[in-house]
């Protein structure tokens, strides 16, 4: 007599499978989409926190008072008489909302300048145009 014993998983077993692997799934997806936003908030955040750190230096003697707000990604961030805090602007139509171009740079809000002391560098160069002073003691 020949023994005929087939080898393999019966349609059962593969069902439970990949039902049980439908069920890990359903339940980390939202939680990897809640880590990448954390990540880009941090990121955005880091950013605006570069940018205004950077502004500063470029523009010590115009520094704005009161309050303002910038745009970073999809966030903004308030900043209150020239000390970034890293809170969320709650209402970003009430303040001066800079924001963050492709380059890294702080751009100054266009629709109200009569509210902060923003002054833009000449065309053509200037101090603040090249990133401030550069006094490397690099060799040629």
């Amino acid at each position: 007599m020949k023994n005929t014993k087939k080898r393999g998983f019966t349609i059962v077993e593969l069902v439970i499978v990949i039902a049980v692997i439908a069920i890990l799934a359903s339940v980390l997806i939202p939680t990897f989409a809640n880590v990448v936003t954390k990540a880009k908030e941090s990121a955005a955040l880091q950013d605006a926190r570069n940018a205004w750190t950077a502004y500063l230096v470029d523009h010590y003697d115009a520094i704005p008072t009161g309050k303002i707000c910038i745009k970073s990604g999809d966030f903004y961030y308030e900043v209150v008489d020239g000390q970034f805090t890293g809170n969320p602007c709650e209402n970003t139509e009430e303040h001066n909302c800079y924001t963050i171009d492709a380059k890294g740079t702080l751009v100054a809000p266009q629709t109200n300048p009569a509210t902060h002391t923003y002054t833009a560098p000449a065309a053509g160069g200037g101090e603040g145009a090249g990133g401030g002073n550069n006094q490397g003691g690099g060799q040629g």
